[in-house]
């Protein structure tokens, strides 16, 4: 049978902003840039179950049924939600009457860069006229961990003590299982299309980059090392999400990789030109694994960097 919902009024109004609105507590809501407002009201909602657990809050016209989402830590005081298949232009993550995010929609899909207390969990809703959806994000040690998308890079460092679970080795290096999964069938395509792809280099401890780091210092000097090397607790290779090739730039199949890594989950790290915001020379080599869902809306988009795509800040420096 239909469903009668009953909202009411949480005291808090929306200010017009370009990217979505701003709550202010105190004051009755009101309608601002065609965001949905409630003083006190009743709304129908289909019978049935409601896909994805999104709840109508406003409006009988849910997102599309294909809409799907994905949450994920990225740093101990951020979080990103990643929404596809959206028929709106905006999207807002919000705490009670305060909003803590807001992103127009780019061709269906909306990323939500959401600040977070460092370590903590925090259970938000991601909102639109028409829908709210209860989510919990987590940036604790364990949740970042376990991230795809966690960003490491010159001021997002790791702990000397982090290991990543499920490393398997593959071609005497070690990856995680996922990863080396994706791997497998990149190095399969990769052959199919004529080119022969090998690995250099995958996980590396903390100890075994310090090692790395120290050579390369002896060998450039600290300031030309760091353009080229992490130091320790600074480099992806630490999560077992990163994988070098070996190839080289200019090459046929350095184009191949480039072109196609995103089917498979991945992206090249260091783009040519991103050196100000990655911090790293360019390396056609050095591939992160983040999933396909994220590596297909970078390509999509056109991101060079996965600061940008993620919403953050460049690290050029520690």
């Amino acid at each position: 049978m239909t469903e009668f919902v009953r909202l009411q009024s949480t005291g808090a109004r929306a200010i017009g902003h370009p990217n979505g609105c701003v709550r202010e507590p105190g004051v009755r809501r009101r309608n601002v840039l065609g965001l949905l407002a409630v003083g006190a009201a009743t709304f129908v909602r289909p019978p049935g179950p409601r896909p994805g657990g999104r709840v109508v809050v406003g409006h009988t016209q849910l997102p599309s049924p294909n809409t799907t989402w994905q949450a994920f830590a990225v740093t101990p005081t951020r979080a990103v939600v990643l929404m596809q298949n959206l028929p709106r232009t905006g999207l807002a993550a919000r705490d009670g009457a305060v909003q803590l995010a807001s992103t127009t929609v780019r061709t269906g899909t909306a990323r939500l860069t959401v600040p977070m207390a460092s370590g903590s969990t925090r259970a938000v809703r991601v909102e639109d006229l028409g829908f709210s959806l209860p989510v919990t994000l987590s940036t604790t040690s364990a949740a970042l961990a376990g991230s795809p998308w966690i960003l490491v890079n010159k001021r997002n460092p790791l702990s000397s003590g982090f290991v990543p679970t499920g490393l398997v080795t593959v071609e005497g290096v070690q990856l995680r299982s996922t990863v080396a999964q994706s791997y497998s069938q990149f190095k399969a395509a990769a052959s199919a299309s004529g080119h022969s792809l090998r690995l250099n280099s995958g996980y590396r401890s903390y100890a075994g980059q310090a090692a790395l780091y120290n050579q390369d210092v002896a060998r450039y000097g600290r300031a030309g090392a760091d353009q080229r090397t992490a130091r320790a607790g600074y480099s992806e290779h630490q999560t077992g999400l990163a994988l070098d090739l070996a190839i080289s730039a200019g090459t046929s199949v350095a184009a191949w990789v480039a072109a196609n890594a995103h089917r498979f989950g991945f992206v090249v790290r260091y783009e040519a030109g991103q050196q100000s915001v990655t911090g790293y020379q360019y390396e056609p080599w050095h591939l992160r694994h983040v999933g396909t869902t994220l590596a297909g809306q970078y390509r999509a988009w056109g991101m060079r960097s996965l600061e940008a795509m993620l919403g953050l800040s460049g690290a050029p420096t520690y």
